[in-house]
């Protein structure tokens, strides 16, 4: 399973999520920061108008699983 997270540069929200990718080395995660990897217009015209940063997804091969915000995320990412 790989945790695909979504960041924007400034979020201080994004900042502490990937304090704690940092943090657990061992997880597979990907980050994709907005207007470097991908344009901000085209992440809300795919997710919607209201989505926010950051935005994590857990991708178990074909299945793709939203979790939601930094809370949820950062509760993922230190799982066991």
């Amino acid at each position: 399973m790989v945790v695909v997270i979504y960041v924007k540069k400034g979020c201080p929200y994004c900042q502490k999520v990937l304090q704690v990718v940092e943090e657990n080395p061992e997880k597979e995660v990907e980050v994709y920061t907005a207007d470097e990897d991908f344009k901000t217009t085209t992440f809300k015209e795919k997710y919607g108008s209201d989505a926010t940063f950051p935005r994590g997804y857990l991708v178990d091969g074909k299945e793709v699983k939203l979790i939601g915000g930094s809370d949820s995320i950062i509760s993922e990412l230190e799982k066991n």
